[in-house]
């Protein structure tokens, strides 16, 4: 007998499984029916027997009782689990251990929910402002890649992008201040407090573009850093007059979303794993979903809120985990301020965004293996001492490898690779593998999740790196498939 059937009544425990299954039915037959939340489940297969106190998904087979469905889109293990349903749903915990055998007070803690959320209907872009935007992103797509605007383009390539998604979502760049009559975009005519008429200004700096199905929906211009620098008041980003309110969700389809504050960190997610999870820009820390995407994101399976490691990021992380209290996690980045900052130093995104995914998640889904990511000019890499020489034969074991490191290579880099091999070494069930297409990757079993991943992005920054070149310089990587996926 579970926790659950032990200390709940059956009501209880159905309006609990409930909340946990927001878009869930009462069949009235003492079961809940639901899309299953462990996989990609489009015709609902999931039950929960609140009479008896059981679940089970007639698609992927996942099954237990209500406190191991707390756990487990909670991303906890049982014992874990246990002690956080306890303390939500039962007062917690007085006495004992284990997961069997607590006393705890008969009468259910009830917690308070926050008021529900009611967004409103954002403005939309006019016909007449969409046509101009798209004649003026399409000039700015064409001038990026100029030569005269070659370190505009730089500028894109240092953040990490790639010309792929580039020209995928029109990035452009804008390469002098333009002002337009408002009337031309479809705006109503206004006047200054001086009396002069009041222009649409098209700042200098990249144009971003928000493309749904095709139409452009807003823009964002990313002023230059002379510009900031000449006036401490302007603003980073400047959304043209005129344009749509709405939220955007790149790649609407995917059951795993990660909330980001601009669009340029919405496009390294979708570049890095954009298979995996779709990516929702905000705009800002304090930003709120539209009517249109908040059904989209209670129904995901996952939230990943990688809003800014500032006050404003965490401060508004609350509000997001007390509006979406069945799938949002906050899971920051754990370098830098934010994903740009953290791919610009040299980290390994997609890496990331596999740590944030909840075991039953990774599982379910298609992994492809994380090859060594290009070599980034904007940020300098560890140089050895002296030459790395090529080995003409490997050494047999780890441990005369490490020996032979020791005495070829030079300065921090062999600290680094020296470090790896450790970590390689004494970490159970973490290896590094080699693909037949030539990539790299990590392997590792589908016990590990970001509660105890620490040690797995440390090697992670570390093979995807310098050190990783030189490692395999040195040890034989055992080949796996292509269509390797981690926690399998």
């Amino acid at each position: 007998m579970g926790i659950a059937e032990k200390k709940l009544s059956a009501v209880d425990r159905r309006d609990i499984a409930l909340s946990l299954l927001p878009e869930a039915k009462d069949r009235g037959n003492g079961r809940i029916q639901a899309l299953c939340p462990f996989h990609a489940d489009t015709n609902p297969s999931f039950y929960y027997c609140y009479d008896e106190d059981w679940y089970r998904c007639y698609g992927c087979d996942a099954r237990g009782d209500l406190c191991r469905l707390f756990a487990r889109l909670h991303n906890l293990n049982d014992s874990d689990g246990f002690v956080e349903f306890s303390r939500r749903y039962l007062g917690g915990l007085d006495g004992g251990h284990g997961r069997r055998g607590y006393e705890v007070p008969p009468v259910p803690h009830q917690v308070a929910s926050a008021p529900r959320f009611t967004p409103g209907e954002p403005p939309s872009a006019s016909a007449a402002w969409q046509a101009r935007a798209r004649k003026f992103a399409d000039y700015a797509h064409e001038q990026l890649y100029l030569p005269a605007n070659a370190q505009a383009l730089d500028y894109l390539h240092g953040r990490g992008l790639t010309d792929d998604t580039i020209r995928a979502y029109r990035l452009g760049w804008n390469p002098k201040d333009y002002f337009r009559p408002r009337q031309a975009w479809g705006l109503p005519a206004e006047k200054k407090p001086n009396g002069q008429w009041r222009h649409l200004r098209l700042a200098t700096g990249w144009v971003i573009p928000t493309l749904v199905d095709g139409t452009i929906r807003r823009l964002k211009i990313r002023q230059t850093p002379e510009e900031l620098q000449r006036d401490s008041r302007a603003a980073k980003y400047l959304q043209v007059p005129g344009g749509g309110q709405g939220t955007w969700i790149i790649g609407p389809d995917r059951r795993v979303f990660v909330l980001v504050e601009t669009e340029f960190d919405a496009l390294l997610v979708v570049q890095a794993a954009g298979d995996l999870v779709g990516a929702v820009p905000l705009g800002s820390a304090s930003a709120r979903p539209d009517k249109a995407a908040l059904p989209v994101l209670r129904q995901a399976s996952l939230l990943i809120d990688a809003l800014d490691s500032d006050e404003a990021g965490a401060k508004n992380a609350g509000w997001w985990a007390a509006q979406f209290p069945r799938n949002h996690e906050r899971c920051p980045i754990p370098e830098g301020k934010d994903i740009g900052e953290y791919v610009q130093a040299g980290y390994d995104l997609r890496m990331w965004v596999l740590a944030c995914l909840p075991t039953p998640l990774r599982e379910a889904m298609t992994c492809r293996p994380v090859a060594a990511p290009a070599q980034k000019t904007a940020v300098p890499a560890p140089k050895p001492a002296a030459p790395v020489p090529e080995q003409r034969r490997k050494p047999a074991s780890i441990a005369e490898a490490e020996a032979v490191m020791r005495q070829e290579i030079g300065g921090p880099l062999r600290d680094q690779t020296l470090e790896l091999s450790l970590l390689l070494r004494t970490t159970p069930d973490l290896y590094a593998v080699a693909t037949p297409s030539g990539g790299m990757a990590l392997r590792y079993p589908a016990g590990w999740d970001r509660r105890n991943e620490e040690r797995l992005r440390r090697t992670s920054r570390l093979f995807f790196g310098d050190a990783g070149l030189v490692y395999i310089k040195y040890v034989d990587l055992p080949v796996r498939p292509d269509d390797w996926c981690p926690g399998k």
